[in-house]
């Protein structure tokens, strides 16, 4: 499951940011994993052709698996051409 906005703070600034959530069940075993994720970022028009955008994302797994649960931090910059 996941749900996202986008909000345009000015003409050519876009903030966006989204959660999700999954719940697996592995067949045959008795694992189980939650995910969680969210993300924020910010998308900067800067003309027609040109877009820079800046993102975090945070990942978290708790898992009955020894070893398998995690905790994951990303920052993402880039720079998009659009023909």
């Amino acid at each position: 499951m996941a749900v996202g906005a986008d909000y345009e703070v000015l003409r050519n600034v876009i903030v966006r940011g989204s959660l999700s959530y999954t719940d697996s069940l592995f067949t045959g075993t008795e694992r189980r994993d939650q995910d969680f994720g969210a993300r924020l970022g910010v998308q900067y028009l800067m003309n027609r052709y040109l877009t820079a955008n800046l993102a975090y994302t945070r990942t978290t797994r708790s898992s009955t698996s020894t070893g398998a649960g995690f905790a994951d931090n990303t920052v993402f910059l880039g720079l998009r051409g659009h023909l």
